[in-house]
């Protein structure tokens, strides 16, 4: 189920020719209703209208209204899909709105028919839940900070005749605490993504299990720094502006001195499961600062920040993983114990490997590349000035990059130099901190799009592709292939020979 918050990512604002008519603010843009042989798309455009947010369905070949509007009024702060469909065919959404006091969640059902709020309570008897989240902001009175909090509640029907459904509170995870921290950005897994494998297989024929998890949620958050930090390692430190006029700067030799060091500011990645509302993973980065771009794909999340001490644009990248299962461990006569399903409460926390790497251009946004069974090689396209679209493999973001393993004496180890080979042997390249953007990795070619801001990606039916859709002040869609057409036939292959061949066969 798709439990992500109502994104504001294609926000466009237009105002209606009267003066005294209020501004119309388009949030997002969701389809309810895919294409079939009798039945034409349906979109859902979510718009607020002086403070009030309402819900327009729309035919996706013409653009004529279906339907009445939906009018949820003001305070709305997510709107969830179900997963459950109307007599119509039509995807029930269930808009979130919050109390002024912030305490209480109510849920509207969208379109306001019987026969969805019937479909919505026939999914939840079902016995699968439902669970949605939504970012508070939370004022402390005492110490007259905010602290943004993840709140994390699940969808019951509270009476079966009515079909009235309520929103209880399963939990909350905070994000942010003070005005020196700020939430940069939130990633959703995506919905229905398919993964080809549980496991990947090293270089010694070992198996490293994938940490799938659907309720994850990636959130980026920053933090300004600026504390006095006398502890802290010297290479991490900033120097106070103060402490730098008069010449003191700290190093490893006043290392326990702490004048003029500082804090840096910080940029926090963390996972969290938003249904169990716990934290399954946090990394720190330190010198990082917003904007922040972030993508999740399976157990890896990518995100996009800048390093304000080195002054440059980085990658992070992280994976997660189960476990590993020796190249022993798994034969016709041994198999390990595992789970057929995942359980988000009783899952224990995973392994979280990350890296860091510099890229040389500023990152606009990150989208991984989708296809319809996963099959095709994972690549990450990035959006970069001068309007352009590139395309990373997976592997040149991998954390597990090797890096070879010296003694005291400067020289590789025996059991490092086999260590080394056997990742090499899974493709991986030598760690190196810059990743390049090849010219040859441009799917864009020459064109530059205008005011790029924006990257959607969508499988296709066929394997190999990958639908891209990136928009701007200029639109721009292609086919992209990460694996190559492999499912294609060339457009010089020989018809008339395969003709020939099968007749051949057929007659003998």
């Amino acid at each position: 189920d798709d439990d992500r918050v109502c994104s504001a990512k294609t926000t466009t604002t237009t105002t209606t020719p009267s003066p005294s008519s209020p501004p119309v603010t388009i949030r997002a843009v969701l389809t309810t209703r895919h294409a079939e042989v009798d039945v034409a798309p349906e979109v859902a455009v979510v718009s607020e209208i002086g403070g009030a947010t309402r819900v327009t369905r729309l035919d996706g070949h013409t653009g004529a209204v279906v339907g009445p509007s939906t009018n949820l009024g003001p305070n709305v702060r997510a709107l969830l899909r179900t997963g459950a469909y109307d007599d119509a065919g039509t995807e029930i959404l269930l808009g979130a709105i919050v109390s002024e006091d912030l305490d209480v969640i109510t849920l509207a059902v969208v379109p306001e028919t019987t026969s969805a709020k019937s479909a919505l309570s026939k999914r939840l008897r079902r016995g699968k839940p439902l669970f949605g989240n939504l970012r508070l902001d939370l004022k402390e009175e005492e110490e007259g900070s905010t602290t943004s909090v993840l709140r994390v509640f699940q969808v019951v029907e509270k009476d079966r005749a009515s079909h009235a459904i309520v929103a209880q509170e399963r939990g909350d995870v905070v994000l942010t605490r003070g005005p020196s921290e700020k939430v940069e950005a939130i990633a959703y897994g995506i919905p229905g993504e398919a993964a080809s494998s549980k496991a990947h297989i090293m270089g010694d024929d070992a198996l490293l299990l994938k940490y799938l998890n659907p309720h994850l949620a990636a959130v980026c958050t920053t933090s300004e720094g600026g504390d006095a930090a006398p502890l802290l390692d010297a290479k991490l430190r900033a120097v106070d502006a103060s402490a730098a006029s008069s010449g003191v700067v700290p190093s490893a030799d006043n290392a326990t001195a702490g004048s003029g060091s500082i804090e840096p500011s910080t940029l926090y990645v963390t996972l969290v499961d938003v249904v169990a509302a716990r934290v399954v993973a946090r990394t720190a980065h330190p010198n990082g600062a917003g904007p922040c771009r972030m993508s999740l794909s399976e157990n890896w999340v990518v995100a996009a920040y800048w390093n304000s001490k080195a002054k440059r644009q980085e990658l992070a990248s992280l994976s997660l993983h189960e476990g590993m299962i020796d190249r022993y461990g798994l034969s016709p006569f041994k198999v390990p114990e595992q789970e057929t399903t995942f359980a988000a409460r009783a899952a224990p926390p995973p392994v979280a490997l990350f890296r860091t790497f510099a890229v040389e251009k500023p990152v606009v946004d990150v989208q991984p590349t989708l296809t319809a069974r996963g099959i095709a090689s994972k690549q990450f396209l990035v959006a970069v000035p001068p309007g352009q679209i590139a395309a990373l493999d997976r592997r040149a973001l991998d954390p597990r990059r090797p890096t070879m393993d010296l003694d005291k004496n400067g020289r590789p180890t025996s059991a490092a130099r086999k260590k080394f080979e056997r990742e090499l042997d899974e493709g991986l390249h030598p760690y190196t901190p810059f990743v390049l953007l090849k010219p040859r990795s441009i799917i864009t070619h020459t064109r530059q799009l205008i005011g790029l801001t924006n990257l959607f990606v969508t499988p296709a039916k066929l394997e190999s592709t990958t639908l891209v859709f990136a928009a701007g002040v200029d639109v721009y869609a292609a086919r992209y292939t990460p694996s190559g057409a492999f499912d294609l036939l060339a457009d010089d292959f020989n018809h008339a020979l395969l003709l020939l061949l099968l007749l051949g066969a057929a007659a003998s």
